[in-house]
């Protein structure tokens, strides 16, 4: 418990020192949901919404798909195998969304998209190496291109 209480404690603190080097306010790191949000704000990022309505719906998808999966009745399970599917499909696209954050945040702070795959698959470890490195948030970066936008 001890530990687990430390790890968030040091994520918190470095999820606050990137949103300051990103130009945030580093206390929207304590408010949960919304530092999530924050997160995609400065990734430059607009598919939070769709990635949390997503879930959202795929959440309700799946508890009405395992309703339905333990019917009696023959069609509503095989309407609950449907739904189930769906609701994993749409799961699937959600982390997608978040895989697209993950490549623009790390083209902010200059870094390749090999690091997008630490912070999708590690990102407490890679939020903490943005957090306390050198690098520096270039808010002009485009990331499908992963070169400076014209300032002119």
């Amino acid at each position: 418990m001890i530990t687990s209480t430390l790890v968030a404690v040091l994520f918190i603190i470095a999820q606050w020192k990137l949103f300051e080097k990103a130009g945030e306010a580093g206390w929207k790191s304590l408010i949960p949901i919304y530092n999530c949000y924050t997160l995609f704000v400065v990734a430059r990022n607009s598919g939070f919404g769709k990635m949390l309505g997503f879930l959202i719906g795929g959440t309700i998808l799946s508890v009405v798909g395992d309703i339905c999966t333990f019917t009696v009745s023959s069609a509503a399970t095989v309407i609950g195998i449907i739904l189930l599917i769906v609701s994993i499909a749409i799961s699937i696209y959600s982390m997608v969304l978040y895989f697209r954050m993950c490549i623009d945040l790390s083209a902010r702070f200059g870094k390749e998209k090999g690091f997008a795959w630490g912070l999708f698959l590690l990102g407490p470890i890679f939020i903490c190496i943005l957090a306390f490195d050198s690098s520096n948030y270039d808010d002009l970066v485009d990331a499908a291109t992963d070169s400076a936008e014209p300032s002119g």
